[in-house]
Parts: structure tokens; sequence; C-alpha cells
């Protein structure tokens, strides 16, 4: 595991606390360069992987999520940063249907992490 010291902790604004509803007072919170801490991750032999929508990300029910895995969400308005996406070991997406293409970042990564704890309790 890679500690909040090792990437530099910070503080949680007021806006944070709020938004998280509490749940930052049981994280470690972390600054870091993005693509620098994946790199540390992948050293560390965890899997990245990306959620985003594009075209060539596989479907999030086709993912093996049985081994030690970090996530990387995308921006809500441009998915991943070009390095960032390269750096993921595989990209995901949720499959969406009607009129609506893609989800929030935070409901996308809540969603995805569900499916982590889903599977792994089902496993």
């Amino acid at each position: 595991m890679i500690t909040a010291g090792e990437l530099g902790t910070i503080g949680a604004t007021p806006a944070v606390v709020n938004a998280s509803a509490g749940a930052v007072e049981h994280l470690h919170l972390a600054q870091a360069n993005l693509a620098q801490a994946i790199e540390e991750i992948k050293r560390r032999e965890i899997w990245v992987a990306g959620l985003d929508a594009g075209e060539d990300a596989r479907p999030l029910f086709e993912a093996d999520l049985t081994g030690p895995m970090a996530w990387v969400v995308g921006s809500e308005g441009e998915g991943l940063r070009p390095l960032v996406r390269k750096s993921c070991d595989v990209l995901y997406r949720l499959p969406m249907h009607g009129k609506i293409s893609s989800l929030n970042a935070a409901v996308a990564g809540s969603i995805a992490l569900y499916q982590v704890l889903f599977r792994r309790s089902a496993g």
C-alpha cells in the first residue's frame, strides 16, 4: 500500500469534508503528480485500470477484478489525459443506454468500486 506520507499529505478543505458526508475522516488524502504516482503503483505490481468512456475501453462487466488494482477516473468533460490514459494497464467503460452517454466522475468511480466489492464478496 502506498501511504499518504509517500505522496505528500494534504488537508481536506471544508468543501471536501462537506461533499464527502464525513467519509473523509476515514481516508488518507494525498496530493501527487498522477503520472508519477501511477509509475510508483506499477512498480509495486499493482494493476492500473482507467475508467474512460472511449470506444477502445472494454465494458466493466468484462473486467477481471480479483487482483490488486488502482483506479484512475477521467474527468467529466475530457476523460483521461493522454499520458495518464497511456499509462493505464487496461481501460474500462460503463456501458450506457438511452440518451445519456456518460455519468459524472464521482458516480462512475463509485460504480466501478462497488463492482469490485460486489465481485470480490460474491467470489
